[in-house]
């Protein structure tokens, strides 16, 4: 996951790959950018005298708090396998009071 500000909004970009955008799960609640997957595929094989049936379950969430966004204005797009999700600043220009570390 990559997370850009810029002056008025944040955009973050998280790769998915392999997953349809039916699955994924994106809400934006108290400051908090949640984004969760949930996936399931089953194999049924059959060959000569024997039977395989494999199962894959999985399910991933991310969290972020980012601070000054107009929840209203949320956008997201889904394609080729990276989500991009855009979130407008309340206050533009608005800078967060994080420190780079050298």
């Amino acid at each position: 996951v990559d997370i850009k500000e810029y002056e008025n909004e944040f955009i973050v970009h998280a790769d998915l790959p392999g997953v349809n955008k039916e699955q994924i799960n994106l809400e934006f609640k108290n400051n908090l950018l949640t984004i969760s997957v949930a996936s399931g595929e089953e194999y049924n094989v059959e060959k000569q005298d024997y039977i395989r049936k494999e199962r894959r379950l999985g399910a991933i969430s991310r969290s972020f708090s980012i601070d000054n966004v107009n929840e209203e204005a949320v956008k997201a797009k889904f394609e080729n396998g990276v989500l991009s999700i855009v979130l407008p600043k309340k206050v533009a220009g608005y800078r967060s009071n994080r420190i780079d570390i050298e």
